[in-house]
């Protein structure tokens, strides 16, 4: 009974907040026919709706109005399971849009029964933008041709010769579908496109199901980039620097320094350097099918899973993701300091479960736990760890310069930690712990803590 009338309650505020919004609209616009358009706030004018008479003509409903549809829209979408299929803007549009048709343009009363309809009709239109799409995003990964494909999980690399196959396939079903109308402007279109993919060496390949176009491009790009990260904490950072996710299509790039000598004559230098990386040497990849390169590999699947779709509720595959991410743009970042910065970042998401006291100790006992590798070496990661917190805490409260000599060590030592406690952490989670929907921090912190009580006793043992 209680749940019943929290429900009615709810939709009586409904339609008094849709009331709300068509008075707003009249009285601004009673405003403007007495005192004139600029006796409307800059705020007021921006915010609009559509019009009854053209819904591609638009009235202003005010910020206040609008800020409340957002809301209202907001809701609906998360009540339907909408709220990260679609973008709040659309949906909004799309509500906006039903309501001004419903209740101004047909003059329909604005009820209970009424305002059911426009939400059913709103989430059946949200609906039908969602799309299953498989985006190809270019990549500067190495130079070697080998492997023809890397699959982590929903994301599949392509080497050139693969993805040729792949758009020659596409392309030929294009070209036999008596039914695709194809025109100059499109083939031309397409045939820039792939001039531009010809430049990278690889493209990840993804699909994103069951999100509107604009998100599901966003999801892809995200995705990819997270499927990166992955590659950065498996290969190590040091040898996966210069990997990207799309960027300019040229193979290199060629600067050039101008600079007077001694003797007052202009001088000049030039350099070039390829995208992607030179350090990966043909058949690389066979070490990849070991047992441990697997198992990692699979665990990376698992976890991208939520990369692909957002709208799952797996806190620890999410944990992870948060910190290969830090991880990943400390690898591609270019100044020492900031590098430093991210990866301590990426320890505190991986280890930290909402704690607010000793943070350095938590982070030094907890991450020195998945580091050591016998037991009176404890102290000698604990002493690592603190140091590069230490360090960042320097550099983000301005008591040491970004340029000092001290900062490029701390980008060695944090790497080190970070590639080492993300994989264990992950190893430990397993296959199950990353699909759980349901892991709360205050688990979680309890987790770390039984870590580090073991990681204790095994020092006692050794002392005793």
């Amino acid at each position: 009974m209680q749940n019943q009338t929290v429900f009615m309650d709810s939709k009586k505020q409904l339609i008094e907040d849709i009331k709300f919004i068509f008075a707003e609209c009249e009285r601004l616009w009673d405003q403007i026919q007495s005192q004139g358009l600029l006796s409307i706030s800059k705020e007021d004018s921006f915010c609009e709706i559509p019009h009854p008479s053209n819904n591609s003509a638009k009235m202003i409903c005010g910020r206040a109005a609008s800020e409340l549809l957002i809301e209202l829209s907001s809701n609906i979408a998360k009540q339907h399971g909408l709220e990260k299929k679609i973008k709040l803007e659309k949906f909004r549009e799309i509500f906006s849009r039903i309501m001004v048709n419903r209740f101004l343009r047909e003059n329909r009363p604005i009820n209970t029964k009424e305002v059911d309809k426009v939400i059913a009709s709103s989430v059946k239109q949200a609906k039908t933008h969602l799309k299953n799409v498989t985006y190809f995003i270019p990549c500067h990964l190495m130079r070697t041709k080998d492997p023809e494909a890397l699959v982590i999980g929903p994301i599949k690399f392509h080497n050139r010769t693969s993805i040729r196959r792949v758009f020659l396939d596409k392309l030929r079903q294009r070209t036999e579908d008596n039914g695709h109308e194809d025109n100059k402007y499109s083939r031309r279109l397409l045939k820039d496109a792939l001039r531009y993919y010809r430049k990278f060496q690889w493209v990840a390949e993804v699909e994103i199901k069951g999100y509107d176009r604009e998100t599901s491009g966003e999801i892809a790009e995200q995705a990819v980039t997270s499927a990166l990260d992955c590659l950065h904490l498996m290969l190590g950072a040091e040898w996966t620097d210069k990997m990207q996710i799309q960027g300019p299509a040229i193979f290199m790039d060629r600067r050039a320094k101008l600079y007077l000598s001694d003797s007052n004559e202009l001088e000049a230098s030039l350099s070039s350097s390829v995208f992607g990386q030179v350090n990966f040497t043909d058949g690389w990849s066979v070490g990849l099918s070991s047992p441990e390169h697997t198992n990692i590999l699979n665990l990376f699947g698992v976890a991208l899973e939520l990369a692909v779709d957002p709208a799952l509720a797996r806190p620890l595959s999410q944990r992870f993701l948060d910190a290969a991410q830090w991880f990943g743009e400390a690898s591609r970042e270019k100044s020492p300091s900031t590098r430093v910065v991210k990866y301590v970042t990426a320890l505190e998401r991986m280890v930290m479960t909402e704690e607010h006291d000793d943070i350095s100790r938590l982070v030094s006992d907890r991450v020195s736990a998945f580091c050591f590798e016998k037991p009176d070496d404890r102290e000698t990661w604990r002493a690592k760890v603190k140091k590069t917190y230490d360090l960042r805490s320097k550099l983000i409260h301005g008591s040491i310069s970004p340029r000092s000599d001290e900062v490029w060590q701390g980008v060695y030592v944090g790497a080190q930690l970070c590639e080492i406690t993300l994989l264990r952490v992950l190893n430990e989670f397993g296959v199950d712990e990353l699909k759980e929907d349901k892991f709360s921090s205050r688990r979680l912190g309890e987790w770390f803590n039984n870590v580090t009580n073991w990681a204790d006793r095994q020092l006692t043992k050794i002392e005793e």
